[in-house]
């Protein structure tokens, strides 16, 4: 959301710094701090990583409960399907039908960009949010056809019970405990989260809560793939300074955060991984995780190798990664540290291979001081439409009143 505050003066223009920078000979995905400038070459954020996304995860196990084959899942129809059935059926085994539901997520609707990469297979080719067309002009895509089409889409689901009524207050805390949860019974089949590193996170705390830890990389459906064209590579997040008036105090600034995050050397390390000693180490060890358990696992390292540690909050769990996720970096590390799982790896790539980038998010006045009160309007008519199970024509007649004039006037500031 930076861009919202680069017109205010606020950001220090770090375009020069930026090009002058010593990381620049380390730089091996150049292009994603290039796509933040503005068109007359200022830059006002930096970005250590790309924006990286959501997929959609399946358990294994519940899609053998209910005998369906995850590669047979390509249309919104096959997905819906497999909702159902996770609702309707045992897929948990405990003997109960009807207890667990097809998907949970943290909100119908996100606060900030994406905001459609929870439910992504729902929303399809509706973006809920001010956008730019093919043509230029920006418009409200909250007030289309398809989005309406997707707020019907989430109310049949919600009477199905495909989806986790909590969904409307959960938080991602929430929602990836309950999913994850080692009492299965009012959890659900599908979650959509990030890609990557959480492949392996989400796989490790069902190993940790001993529930069947296999999960499916479900392929975008048709009817996103032929419209949006595959899962949402979000904006990459930056790090701003704030401008002192003081050029030489915000180089300072420049020389001493984001010239030594990118370092390739001992601060990226910490960036990256963690501290020496604590989240990694390249001394001799040997440790087990689960130990006395089916997931228990040994992990032997030689001196001089280096290695990720257990958790310092987990001992039943390896530590991954601190800020910066080493697959999205955009400057390589040169001491050779790597520790990425085989499951972060192709999560990843899994991703890469699936993913459109996000549209440019609106940058103006009034849409900065007033995105949470056009949220809010957002939120009241999903909450209408999906949840109490109202006319979404005139749920959308409410959000006009409310803050259709609000969103004419982000709509003339963008397009005058």
């Amino acid at each position: 959301m930076f861009k919202q505050y680069a017109p205010t003066g606020l950001l220090w223009d770090l375009s020069e710094a930026y090009e002058n920078a010593d990381f620049q000979e380390r730089m091996t995905l150049p292009g994603i701090n290039e796509a933040l400038k503005e068109d007359d070459g200022s830059l006002y954020g930096f970005a250590p990583t790309y924006g990286n996304g959501c997929v959609t995860y399946v358990k294994k196990a519940w899609l053998d409960a209910v005998g369906i084959n995850a590669d047979d899942v390509k249309t919104y129809d096959d997905y819906y399907n497999m909702l159902l059935a996770f609702h309707e059926g045992d897929p948990d085994g405990n003997g109960v039908n009807g207890d667990t539901y097809g998907v949970v997520a943290s909100g119908f609707v996100g606060n900030e960009a994406p905001y459609i990469n929870y439910l992504p297979e729902f929303w399809q080719d509706s973006y809920p949010a001010i956008l730019q067309g093919d043509d230029g002009v920006w418009y409200d895509g909250f007030q289309t056809e398809e989005t309406k089409a997707a707020l019907l889409r989430l109310q049949q689901a919600y009477v199905d019970g495909c989806i986790d009524p909590e969904t409307l207050t959960a938080s991602t805390k929430i929602a990836r405990e309950k999913w994850f949860s080692n009492d299965q019974t009012g959890s659900s089949g599908v979650f959509t989260y990030w890609a990557g590193s959480w492949y392996q996170t989400l796989t490790d705390n069902l190993i940790k809560n001993e529930v069947d830890e296999e999960l499916v990389q479900l392929a975008p459906i048709e009817e996103i793939t032929s419209t949006v064209g595959g899962y949402i590579n979000r904006e990459a997040p930056v790090w701003c300074i704030i401008d002192s008036g003081d050029d030489t105090r915000n180089q300072a600034v420049f020389d001493a955060f984001i010239e030594t995050m990118m370092d390739g050397d001992v601060v990226q390390t910490l960036w990256t991984y963690g501290a020496e000693g604590v989240h990694w180490s390249t001394e001799a060890e040997t440790f087990t995780t689960n130990a006395g358990k089916d997931s228990e696992k040994t992990y032997e390292y030689a001196d001089g190798e280096f290695h990720l540690k257990q958790s310092p909050n987990d001992p039943n769990s390896v530590w991954k990664k601190n800020l910066i996720d080493p697959a999205l970096s955009v400057c390589e590390l040169t001491n050779g540290y790597a520790a990425q799982t085989e499951l972060a790896a192709s999560g990843n790539t899994f991703f890469t291979e699936n993913c459109v980038d996000a549209p440019v998010s609106p940058v103006s006045e009034t849409y900065t001081n007033e995105s949470g009160t056009i949220y809010d309007a957002k939120l009241a008519v999903i909450t209408s439409v999906v949840v109490e199970g109202g006319d979404v024509d005139a749920a959308m007649e409410t959000y006009v009143a409310s803050v259709g004039s609000i969103i004419d006037q982000c709509l003339a500031e963008l397009n005058e």
